[in-house]
């Protein structure tokens, strides 16, 4: 017990510092990760909005959310795991995150899905279904993670032959227990992703080019999806690649490559370092 404390305050005390060091490899992961934990949202929220709040949708792989993770067992996160998907009404389907917590860890906020059939379906060719996430979790000794869908949050649309997938706009910003930022994320799509399947059973997704902008780091991350492919088990994709540049505002352009090696799990290259990455909002569910 003495020893978790010691942890979480020499946490406390490197991001409250500025001494938190952000990983561009793990922070590009996590942000493919994301966009693709919340398609499968959108999608299964389409007709199978089932997916509960798990912990990892609140995480983040950060040093604070690694101790924490050590001292508070998943069990204990049960409060948030019970949130759902409210029935349908007039095409939109919400979660309420307040009073979710685990662990002296606390989350507020809501996620929509907004649907253009008032039933909350996706039965006809241009039915969409847009995601909005807006939620704050909070750490015990004050450190946030704010999620927001400025610019729009992500559309999902229903073509003659599959999907197109829109990041309209997606914003993800922590900061410490003093209000330091520690990293600062807008992500876009500027051309559609293409997805085909009904289901996670028969998904691959492919095509477009999603645009991740480091605020802080002062660097554009751009990649584009190479036959990404689900399981029926996995609320992310299980294989494929993305690849793209990484390009500084001042300094030299380098190869980005993403390869998918498992549900929740990537190799990230940037350049000539690579990293495996765990993406906290993937999992098998």
């Amino acid at each position: 017990m003495k020893k978790m404390a010691m942890i979480l305050w020499m946490v406390g005390v490197a991001a409250g510092c500025g001494r938190f060091q952000v990983d561009e490899a793990e922070e590009v992961g996590q942000t493919v990760g994301d966009v693709f934990a919340s398609y499968d949202e959108a999608g299964q929220g389409a007709g199978l909005a089932w997916t509960p709040m798990y912990r990892r949708d609140l995480s983040r792989g950060t040093l604070l959310d690694r101790a924490l993770d050590l001292a508070m067992p998943s069990a204990q996160a049960a409060t948030c795991n019970a949130v759902r998907f409210a029935p349908c009404v007039s095409g939109t389907k919400s979660k309420d995150l307040a009073g979710c917590s685990f662990g002296g860890v606390d989350l507020s906020g809501t996620v929509e899905l907004a649907f253009s059939q008032t039933d909350c379906s996706l039965g006809l060719t241009g039915d969409t279904v847009t995601r909005t996430a807006n939620f704050t979790l909070t750490g015990r000794r004050g450190a946030t993670l704010t999620v927001s869908s400025a610019g729009g949050g992500q559309q999902v649309t229903r073509t003659d032959t599959g999907w197109t997938y829109r990041v309209l706009g997606l914003h993800r910003e922590m900061a410490g227990p003093l209000g330091k930022k520690l990293f600062d994320i807008d992500t876009r799509t500027t051309a559609d992703i293409g997805v085909t399947g009904n289901s996670r059973a028969n998904r691959v997704v492919s095509g477009g080019t999603l645009e991740i902008r480091h605020n802080l780091a002062k660097y554009t991350t751009t990649l584009s999806p190479s036959q990404l492919v689900w399981t029926a088990t996995c609320n992310c994709p299980v294989s494929g690649e993305l690849t793209g540049t990484v390009t500084p505002d001042d300094g030299e352009v380098k190869d980005a490559t993403l390869l998918i090696t498992g549900c929740g799990t990537a190799t990230v290259t940037l350049g000539a370092e690579s990293k495996d990455v765990v993406f906290d909002r993937c999992s098998g569910v």
